[in-house]
């Protein structure tokens, strides 16, 4: 997978010197904190909403499934589609059972066959025995996803096997058509309100750079745009791809990339491949855990691969998986130990109230502590007599990134002792611990671009 360079505008982003900020103001019996000065590029409320998702999911379906490929060749007989039980809603109900918040289906992968009746192709599901001839899967995708309450989103794969205009600057048009059949210029359209659009950057080694080079991908990105303006689009200034398909973010990530906000997504399929293959089973549930903290544990959203099999449906082994590894996520994150308690700090914003560090600990992801200098530390005692297995800090990221190295300490009853450290913070670091017993819990931010602000310092308890 290979990173596509988009053309676009160049945004002039600035940021403020004042390290403190204005300071908070008291409007009548309510107190109504300012914004802190914004530290770099900060995130667009539509890829704050993006962020939050934390996991989404790839339905690779496809003719694919029915050969055992990866890639497809351009030149599979339709008639070879033939689910026989298929059931969007299943996929989607799953998804939404383990916690992920929205399904991105391969609606035309690099073989060409599109899951839809396009106008502009004979290589679709017309000319396949599903449903007659009238089936229309990406419709199907769609409303199930909404049906059960999570985002859709569409992969429309730019190398095409199957056209023979790819390769020329005629291919644009073609592209674009397709998309504009996917895509509604009005949500209440065609497919609806999409929230994310991969276009990918695969393609064979018998590729050329002119033929690539005849990507026309700043039109393609004003055309998606312009038809869905609040879709996340892959391979832009929106994100920014890990460059692995091992569900892992670097340890150090920084969310400002060429002047913008870029926040990453790992993306990792549920089994060995892509695609459904008989041989293949999930990855087992310590790994897809450990995927979550490789990924979500680093500010980073895990776009993770499930594959339906020839029938349509995902796999009882699949399922029963993914709701495993659900299950074992929350018990992780059962229980926090410091939320509700209160907390002191090293400094506090002038100004108090508003930036105390009680804020946070009280749970709410809107309020947080802001210290008065660029280093400092954040210190709370947690409830009850629980070992803690899990920490979490998070920064208020709408005010942009600041952190770049803390550690976390634990009292054992005569000095501090680390026992965590982490570099970049973001919208949420986690760190897993060896279950641990301390009397008090301390962050201690080391390196910051401007004064550290933190949403949340979290201490789970441990698993037993």
């Amino acid at each position: 997978m290979r990173w596509l360079p988009l053309t676009c505008a160049l945004l002039a982003l600035g940021c403020s010197d004042d390290l403190l900020g204005p300071e908070p103001m008291d409007r009548g019996d309510v107190f109504v904190s300012p914004p802190i000065p914004s530290v770099g590029p900060t995130p667009t409320p539509t890829q704050m909403a993006w962020q939050d998702l934390e996991v989404t999911a790839f339905i690779h379906f496809g003719v694919n499934t029915f050969t055992g490929r990866e890639w497809g060749t351009g030149r599979e007989d339709p008639a070879v589609f033939a689910p026989t039980a298929l059931d969007a809603t299943q996929w989607a109900q799953a998804a939404y059972d383990a916690g992920i918040g929205g399904l991105i289906l391969t609606a035309k992968h690099h073989d060409g066959f599109a899951l839809w009746p396009s106008a502009h192709s004979s290589h679709t599901l017309a000319a396949s025995p599903y449903r007659g001839g009238a089936g229309d899967i990406v419709r199907e995708t769609a409303d199930a996803a909404r049906e059960v309450g999570i985002e859709f989103g569409i992969y429309l794969s730019p190398w095409d096997r199957r056209e023979p205009s790819w390769g020329t600057p005629s291919y644009n048009d073609f592209y674009l058509a397709q998309m504009g059949e996917l895509l509604s210029p009005d949500v209440g359209e065609n497919y609806g309100r999409v929230f994310e659009v991969w276009l990918d950057g695969a393609h064979g080694d018998g590729v050329t750079q002119a033929q690539l080079d005849t990507y026309d991908v700043g039109r393609w990105e004003g055309f998606i745009r312009r038809r869905q303006p609040g879709a996340i689009v892959a391979f832009s200034r929106d994100v920014l791809y890990s460059g692995n398909e091992g569900g892992a973010a670097p340890e150090t990530h920084w969310n400002d990339s060429g002047g913008y906000w870029r926040p990453m997504e790992c993306n990792m399929p549920f089994r060995t491949g892509w695609f459904w293959h008989a041989e293949e089973d999930p990855k087992p549930v310590d790994e897809l855990v450990d995927a979550y903290f490789r990924t979500v544990g680093r500010d980073c959203v895990l776009l993770l691969g499930l594959a339906p099999d020839r029938r349509g449906l995902l796999e009882a082994e699949d399922v029963i998986r993914l709701g495993e590894w659900r299950r074992a996520l929350d018990a992780l994150f059962a229980v926090d130990l410091a939320e509700g308690q209160p907390a002191t700090a090293s400094s506090t914003r002038p100004g108090s109230g508003g930036w105390a560090p009680g804020a946070a600990t009280d749970g709410d992801a809107d309020s947080f502590w802001t210290a008065g200098e660029a280093t400092g530390w954040l210190e709370v005692e947690p409830r009850g007599d629980w070992p803690v297995g899990v920490i979490e800090v998070r920064e208020p990221i709408r005010y942009g990134q600041r952190i770049g190295a803390f550690a976390v300490e634990a009292w054992d009853g005569e000095a501090w002792r680390e026992v965590a450290r982490g570099t970049t913070v973001g919208r949420r670091r986690l760190i897993r611990v060896e279950p641990t017993r301390a009397t008090r819990w301390r962050l201690r931010v080391e390196e910051a671009r401007a004064a550290p602000a933190v949403s949340q310092f979290g201490l789970y308890a441990a698993t037993r």
